[in-house]
């Protein structure tokens, strides 16, 4: 039921009515319900500034006066891989590399003690290398102690073949 809240469901959804319905005062209020949320959900500032206020404002590692003990890594930034990181690969980040360099920016400022990688592989056909495996070399290379690195690694493939 996850697509009944595509904002493109809801448009479609009011055109198709207004076009069925034989009260011409419900074909407008569709008509006019679906040119709304079309317009709403197109514009850029309006939707921002409904997401924004949804948003836990962020804190400066200045702010934070006593360390963490674990700093929870969530992935999603870097490519996809299948193959594990040796010393023949570098690690290719993708649009969310800041987590990663904002954790390892809290990690060197002393702000948390460890890092915790949270995040498997989503493929479902093949076993393949888990991309918090991959950041625990990543790090390592940078220096960071092994001890300091915990991984949590549930790939979807091995969920699926139990």
């Amino acid at each position: 039921l996850l697509f009944l809240i595509n904002p493109l469901v809801w448009i479609l959804s009011g055109l198709i009515l207004a076009k069925l319905l034989k009260n011409a005062k419900w074909k407008k209020y569709c008509l006019a319900a679906s040119i709304l949320i079309l317009l709403f959900f197109s514009n850029r500032f309006l939707s921002n500034q409904v997401i924004n206020a949804w948003e836990v404002q962020t804190i400066v590692p200045k702010d934070i006066e006593e360390p963490y003990d674990i700093g929870i890594l969530l992935s999603g930034y870097a490519k996809s891989v299948s193959y594990s990181l040796t010393d023949d690969y570098l690690f290719e980040l993708g649009g969310s590399a800041n987590r990663l360099t904002q954790t390892i920016e809290l990690y060197r400022l002393g702000k948390i003690k460890k890092i915790l990688i949270s995040g498997g592989s989503a493929t479902i056909l093949t076993k393949t290398i888990s991309e918090s495996e991959n950041t625990k070399v990543f790090l390592k290379r940078l220096g960071i102690p092994e001890s300091d690195i915990l991984i949590e690694s549930s790939n979807v493939y091995n969920a699926l073949h139990l």
